[in-house]
């Protein structure tokens, strides 16, 4: 009986041991709730510094981890009256903040940088004729630092040293560092517990308005928010966020009156965003008063990920894009939503190498302006032309559709091209190089910007200064362009594909996938074959020159195929998906459903 028990005791102690390790998370690029960061990845093996970063790699990614830290959290707080968590300390009189800082923050170079591409960006939107400014969200322990732990003092010079280059070099931008700190004294603008790093509703509400009355001086319609615009109310939060540890805190709660329409899931799919900071909103305003409101595109972090209420009733239409790397892509989204307004919602404990990329910030490249999109642009197009020579030389543009984002190829016989832009319909967008050294540009803009029922030119400024106009054919790359052809003994009906044949002795053995050349009908390549019945899909990778051809699927027969032609422009370097499903395959008679051919976005 001895020896069963001990070996039931020696069974448990190894589960306890292995199951941490059986469920270790081994995902890549994983972000931690509970670490507020982006877990460790595993190291190569051999590389410098492997032990200590495989260490590391355990340590975070052990499995029940987050179990073992909130029942450890909270079995500290009630024996030691200590908050032990990898993401929260406590403070001075109960409250809560983010874990202390090793060291101060020293004014470096990373914040020169920082605010050297802040300008970038406002000159940029400043030569476009768009509003800028920046807001600088302050965190918990700079409004609250009275409260600070017992012999932390938390010093930021860096902060005062930042905004004073940013003075110098003209940025806009609203510190609500002192308005919050006097309101601290009277008011509750950040959470006694709940929520460690950002401001509540009501200091969101008052840093908010505080930003809308310097936005009001470059465009006059945009006013500060009445409260009475807001239901205010006041619900009780019981634990810390992405924690067990219970506050039971009543925290204020802000809901806008007026409705707005949530279409991001329709943009989501179609814009570039970086995976780490995926966070996107997109607002449409259905008040009144909303057509005479700016367009407005603002980088945000978490402080306005959550609170996107008190813009959306100051804007026609709000677009919000989680900050970080993807400033780094400005032009890119300004591009595509053509804002009247832009923002640059930055917090104080973000000002980092880890969510802002030092070399990225200053390697970091947009077009000059041309002309000011906000003055008659029909005037400024007739000037453009008259300061450039006309270059008849070969050019054509080539329109990928999307549902809401066009991707725009721009071919053209040129080199030694500094910087080149679209110009059609009232709307001017930057293209970047493609493919270097051979005259190959693009750009993405918002789905129907442009069109070829819409007149367009290509404007470039040579390294030389030579300026130079183009007019280039405008070609839309509709996927499946309604040219589809079917032979004889074929039957298409909405998704179902039927080949017979009453041809002696002829048998389909397969259904065949092939590419064709668009002009002569030559065969070129067989994408794919099949000789049973099921779920066919693929991806094609065209190699060949950019240009119309014909894919094919056939009834592969021993001596008259049948089949069903679809005519379709590919660029070279372009993906192709292709799905369908064999449901019959049999003597004389095949069918096929549910056919679908797409391209991948974007060009080579």
């Amino acid at each position: 009986m001895k020896k069963i028990i001990n070996s039931i005791y020696v069974t448990l102690f190894l589960l306890v041991l292995l199951i941490p390790l059986v469920t270790m998370n081994v995902k890549k690029n994983y972000i931690s709730t509970i670490d507020n960061k982006r877990l460790t990845e595993m190291p190569e093996f051999g590389t410098e510094g492997f032990t200590g970063q495989f260490e590391l790699y355990l340590s975070e990614r052990i499995g029940e981890r987050d179990l073992m830290i909130n029942s450890y959290t909270v079995l500290n707080d009630i024996v030691a009256d200590e908050l032990t968590h990898p993401s929260y300390t406590y403070g001075e009189d109960g409250y809560i903040f983010f874990k202390m800082r090793n060291n101060n923050i020293v004014y470096n170079d990373f914040h020169k940088s920082f605010a050297e591409m802040v300008m970038k960006i406002q000159d940029y939107c400043k030569e476009r004729g768009t509003s800028f400014c920046l807001i600088f969200d302050p965190e918990k322990l700079s409004i609250y630092r009275r409260y600070l732990p017992e012999g932390v003092i938390y010093n930021d010079e860096w902060v005062d040293e930042m905004m004073k280059y940013m003075d110098e070099l003209g940025i806009n931008f609203v510190d609500n560092s002192a308005l919050l700190t006097e309101l601290s004294y009277s008011q509750q603008v950040f959470n006694r517990k709940y929520d460690a790093g950002h401001w509540n509703d009501l200091g969101c509400y008052y840093a908010t308005n505080a930003l809308l009355e310097r936005i009001h001086e470059d465009v006059p319609e945009v006013e500060p928010i009445p409260i009475e615009m807001f239901d205010v109310s006041y619900e009780v939060m019981e634990c810390l966020p992405n924690s067990e540890f219970k506050v039971n805190e009543e925290v204020p709660v802000f809901r806008l009156k007026s409705s707005y329409d949530d279409i991001s899931a329709e943009w989501i799919d179609e814009i570039e965003i970086n995976k780490s900071y995926s966070y996107f909103q997109y607002y449409v305003n259905e008040a009144p008063n909303a057509e005479s409101l700016p367009k407005t595109l603002i980088f945000q972090g978490s402080y306005y990920n959550r609170n996107p209420q008190f813009f959306v009733s100051s804007t026609s239409e709000y677009i919000g894009i989680h900050n970080y790397q993807n400033i780094l892509n400005f032009d890119y989204y300004y591009n595509i939503f053509q804002p009247d307004v832009v923002i640059f919602d930055i917090a104080e404990y973000v000002l980092s190498n880890t969510y802002f990329d030092l070399e990225g910030m200053k390697a970091l490249d947009m077009n000059p302006g041309i002309i000011n999109l906000k003055e008659s642009f029909d005037e400024n197009i007739d000037r453009i032309v008259s300061d450039a020579d006309y270059a008849p030389v070969t050019s054509d543009i080539y329109i990928t559709s999307g549902d809401r984002v066009d991707e725009i190829s721009v071919d053209m016989s040129l080199l030694d091209i500094k910087y080149a832009y679209l110009i059609s319909s009232g709307q001017v967008v930057d293209l970047s190089a493609d493919d270097i050294g051979m005259g190959r540009w693009k750009t993405s803009v918002a789905h129907g910007a442009i069109s070829a029922e819409k007149d367009a030119l290509v404007y470039v400024v040579q390294y030389d200064g030579t300026k130079l106009y183009l007019k280039p054919d405008v070609h839309e790359m509709n996927l499946v362009t309604n040219e589809s052809t079917v032979s004889a003994g074929v039957e298409q009906e909405n998704d179902v594909i039927a080949f017979s044949t009453d041809v002696k002795d002829n048998l389909f053995n397969a259904i065949n996938l092939q590419l064709y050349d668009g002009e002569t009908g030559e065969f070129l390549d067989l994408i794919c074959s099949n000789s049973s019945t099921g779920d066919v899909c693929g991806i094609y990778e065209h190699n060949l020159e950019s240009g119309w051809y014909l894919i094919r699927l056939k009834a592969n027969s021993n001596l008259q195929d049948e089949y069903v032609e679809t005519r379709v422009y590919l660029t070279q370097g372009q993906a192709m998906r292709y799905s369908f499903v064999i449901d019959t395959l049999s003597g004389q008679y095949a069918k096929v459903i549910d056919y679908q051919l797409s391209l991948e976005k974007g060009f080579p």
